[in-house]
């Protein structure tokens, strides 16, 4: 976006988005984008960079903001990050493995036979289930039957291999709930802050592939 400038008097700056007027006069914005901080701060005006909004991570609130002197023709606002309480702090953290969770998921499997990237999409789960229900009701499975990799790539599957597939999502799936859930009881037995804010919650996912 466009540069703004401020006027800073008695530890406060004043911002503002078009012309800067204080007792050395009227500046335009053209006269103050064009001249040197060192000019600027002749007429007591300076760039403006509002940080006050910025917080370290999802655990902090914004704090008390306050400006700082001028350095280097540059006035920066910003603020004093606030711990959020700790319940706040652990929901935070427990939304983090749920999206965590959602993401392994759904981000594939490593298929034990030829090692290949196989989806665990919503979509390519239900063909699993319903093509192997109709086999189990009787049905044959459709010759050179294929199911597609994460790479694109078309894949003739065995009834035998599909109901290896149909196995290995359903590990997946128990792996990434167990992970999850044991995570997330972790965390709630947690009770001070900075053991929130410095759990580990990447560990004993199962392997999404690499594509």
């Amino acid at each position: 976006g466009k540069p703004m400038y401020c006027t800073y008097q008695d530890g406060t700056a004043t911002p503002s988005t078009g012309v800067i007027k204080n007792t050395h006069g009227t500046f335009p914005l053209a006269w103050l984008n064009a001249v040197t901080p060192q000019q600027r701060a002749d007429v007591d005006t300076y760039l403006f960079v509002d940080d006050s909004r910025a917080v370290p991570s999802g655990f902090y609130e914004p704090g008390v903001v306050s400006d700082a002197a001028p350095v280097d023709g540059v006035v920066v606002r910003s603020n004093v990050p606030v711990e959020k309480t700790i319940d706040n702090a652990k929901q935070h953290l427990k939304n983090s493995i749920e999206t965590k969770y959602n993401t392994v998921l759904r981000g594939g499997l490593v298929f034990s036979v030829e090692s290949k990237a196989l989806s665990t999409s919503v979509e390519t789960v239900s063909e699993v289930v319903v093509t192997l229900g109709r086999i189990d009701n009787g049905k044959a499975l459709p010759e050179n039957y294929k199911v597609s990799d994460l790479t694109g790539a078309r894949i003739v599957m065995s009834e035998v291999n599909l109901r290896k597939y149909s196995d290995e999502i359903a590990e997946h799936f128990y792996s990434a709930r167990k992970a999850r859930d044991d995570h997330q009881d972790a965390v709630d037995a947690l009770s001070a802050f900075t053991d929130v804010i410095t759990y580990d919650s990447s560990t004993n996912w199962p392997t999404n592939p690499v594509v």
